[in-house]
């Protein structure tokens, strides 16, 4: 795997900060370097100084000792005196006494070098940075200037006429000798009394000549090597730097140009391939985004199929469905062809009308105000009309009618769907009509029995008559039909409910009406809508049952095929979000908990890649069927939402109940078998998110979506084939 973007950034980060600390750290010993140097090279000026004042005190003392003797002038002892009391601090130093100053002349000594404070030259000197050897020479030419001063101390005091007895003390006063004083200070003795001075020093000042020269070089050498660092770090953050732009445009700017230049190709509809630069965040975003691609293609794909279903159907209703639409202000904006065929009229002359156009007079001005308002309130109506064809004959209807909305949610009219009752209402009508003649009532009864699905019971509900249209749709003849119950066509999809209350309903004399799906004897079904009433004798004495029923199969399957998946044979997208949100109002009314389950397959993309989309359609149909085997109440219901996603939607006893339910439903997927091998295991699994809540005001269907996705989300996260739930 290539480095991340993150840690090349941290890497080139961390060095960088480690050069730049690395020569701060270098600048600041260079500039302690530097001032160490200064400090060397100061001390070796202000030693080389006390060196020539020493030097030069010595030369200084014998010029004016030799000066007092020769002239006999006062003025030379008394400066000899004061270069010895400023030499002990007795007298102030001059300023730059070091330079030219005895051989200036007064004024001009004094202005030119005014005094300063009096500091002893041992002072000086141990205050100097002097090693063992130089003040030992400073020591010993001191100690060897007493002999030179005891020299000049008997030459001063022959000029005083003052000499040496034979104890060394000038007790022995004589006549001034001028002359020996000269011999004292110009003898061999007082030369080599000099030179046991001088030779210290001269020792002292090559010593410390080289000392200060060495000390200086080396502190040098160090300000010149912590340079070359400097400069060799400096060199290589350039370096680094330049690399850093170089990388950044290769590892960044490079694939985020490409990754633009695909999404602008993708957006443009254009054929783009997949290229990734490096194995980092931007080509994770890459992976990512053509992913996104594939689902969109697959989704794509999809509705492209549902589109093709759905012409389809939509043919199928236009040819067999008495639809239309109108907008709000109840303009027909849409017709069938079936509405076109009964009503008389073509599509040309109903678009643009109101169905006043078909309004028969029969009809109460009620019925039409009662839809108006269950429409306005946005609730289905339902109920029977009597319209007028344009050759003025009429026809009857069941229609149900709903409001129309958009995508988002707002009314824009409604939409009408009808069954064709009137071989039904001609038949109520006729028997209404008790007063007419036997044989018109048998005509009625061959029309009812060829185009009528009815039949008559026994009190015990065993069939005693059964119409030639119930014999035909049922697949059974009569004579299989006479003699059997109603459950030789009982349906098991059936609510149980259903037969309880029409039972209940029957048994207590009265009128029963619903819907009810029926078993043909070839293994097929038919929908009916049955209008089941009880028979009497003369006596008044109830002798059976019997159902005048109205085939709505096609009306069914047409609503079926809207709210079914045309690939998996389970609810749709389009059904869950008319059922989700009842699903809530029917948990909050009963205050029961109520779970949504989102599953997706796992890596069901490589699968599809693999093994080709028609096994990928197996695949989906079987994962379908295997939620579905595993609902456990009528009230439970499963969707598939779209590509490899599924829901189901269920009451709950508790959040626990739910999760094991959800888990049993994931255990079925797995033991399918169906083989997968770059799945999270050797079969197709699924990873499922499930939120079990208890419906309280202020939570909705997108908050439980919501919620059941972003759990769908960490199951896919922490490995997939697993259930995650908010226990």
């Amino acid at each position: 795997m290539n480095t991340s973007i993150g840690s090349f950034f941290k890497f080139i980060g961390l060095i960088s900060l480690a050069i730049v600390s690395t020569v701060l750290y270098l600048v600041n010993d260079v500039q302690s370097t530097a001032e160490k140097l200064d400090e060397t090279q100061n001390n070796r000026y202000q030693t080389r100084i006390v060196a020539d004042m020493l030097r030069q005190s010595s030369d200084d003392l014998t010029r004016l000792a030799r000066q007092y003797v020769v002239t006999g002038n006062e003025k030379y002892k008394k400066e000899y005196n004061s270069v010895v009391y400023i030499r002990d601090g007795e007298y102030a130093t001059p300023k730059n006494y070091h330079n030219i100053y005895w051989d200036l002349l007064e004024p001009l000594r004094s202005k030119s070098h005014p005094l300063q404070k009096k500091v002893p030259f041992e002072q000086i000197i141990e205050e100097l940075p002097f090693d063992k050897y130089e003040l030992s020479k400073l020591k010993k030419a001191k100690k060897n200037s007493d002999e030179l001063v005891n020299i000049e101390i008997e030459a001063f005091s022959a000029m005083a006429g003052l000499f040496k007895d034979k104890n060394g003390d000038y007790t022995i006063h004589g006549s001034v000798d001028q002359k020996k004083a000269i011999e004292l200070l110009h003898s061999d003795d007082y030369l080599k009394a000099k030179q046991n001075i001088m030779l210290p020093i001269d020792e002292f000042l090559e010593h410390l000549e080289q000392r200060t020269l060495n000390d200086v070089k080396q502190d040098q050498e160090k300000l010149d090597a912590l340079k070359v660092k400097i400069y060799a770090l400096s060199s290589l953050l350039v370096f680094i730097l330049l690399l850093s732009f170089f990388l950044i445009k290769k590892k960044i700017i490079d694939p985020i140009k490409s990754l633009s230049v695909v999404i602008d190709g993708f957006r443009q509809k254009k054929d783009v391939k997949k290229k990734i630069y490096y194995d980092d965040e931007i080509g994770y975003m890459t992976e990512v985004f053509f992913k996104m691609k594939e689902d969109i293609d697959e989704d794509m794909k999809l509705i492209g199929e549902n589109k093709r279903d759905m012409e389809e159907y939509l043919k199928l209703v236009d040819q067999n469905i008495i639809t239309s639409s109108t907008d709000l202000n109840g303009r027909i904006t849409y017709v069938s062809d079936a509405f076109s065929n009964i009503s008389g009229y073509k599509k040309e002359e109903l678009l643009g009308k109101k169905h006043s156009i078909v309004k028969h007079p029969d009809m109460k001005k009620e019925i039409y105000e009662e839809m108006w308002k269950s429409l306005l309130e946005d609730r289905k109506w339902e109920g029977e009309i009597k319209n007028k064809r344009k050759d003025g004959s009429y026809y009857w209807v069941k229609a149900t009618i709903y409001p129309n909305y958009d995508n988002i949610g707002k009314k824009v009219g409604y939409t009408a769907i009808r069954v064709d009752i009137t071989s039904k209402k001609q038949v109520d009508e006729l028997l209404e009509d008790s007063k007419i003649r036997e044989q018109k009532i048998q005509k009625y009864i061959e029309l009812i029995d060829k185009n009528i699905i009815t039949s008559s019971t026994d009190i015990n509900g065993n069939i005693t008559y059964v119409s030639e249209a119930f014999a035909n749709i049922s697949g059974y003849s009569k004579e299989e039909l006479i003699g059997e119950t109603h459950r030789l066509v009982k349906h098991e999809d059936n609510d149980p409910s259903i037969y309880e209350s029409m039972w209940e309903t029957i048994s207590n004399n009265r009128v029963w009406h619903g819907i009810v799906k029926n078993k043909k004897k070839d293994g097929g079904f038919y929908w009916v809508d049955a209008t089941i009433y009880p028979t009497f004798d003369d006596n008044g004495e109830k002798t059976g049952y019997t159902a005048i029923r109205l085939d709505i199969t096609d009306k069914k399957k047409v609503e079926s095929l809207l709210i079914t998946d045309s690939l998996t044979d389970i609810y749709n997208r389009r059904y869950f979000n008319e059922m989700f949100p009842k699903a809530i109002n029917i948990a909050k009314r009963d205050r029961k908990y109520l779970s949504l389950a989102i599953i997706d397959i796992d890596y069901f993309k490589q699968y599809n890649d693999k093994y080709g989309h028609q096994e990928g359609d197996e695949a989906l149909t079987k994962v379908a069927q295997s939620i579905k085997n595993s609902l456990q109440r009528a009230s439970d219901m499963c969707f598939r939402l779209g590509g490899e996603e599924f829901s189901v939607v269920f009451g709950s006893l508790d959040p626990k109940e739910a999760f094991e339910f959800a888990d049993k439903i994931r255990e079925n997927v797995e033991n399918l078998k169906i083989e997968h091998s770059s799945g999270v295991n050797s079969f197709i699994s699924v990873s499922v998110g499930i939120a079990t809540v208890k419906i309280v005001d202020g939570i909705d269907e997108d908050t439980i979506y919501k919620k059941a996705d972003n759990l769908l989300y960490k199951a896919k996260k922490l490995g997939r084939n697993r259930v995650e739930a908010e226990l």
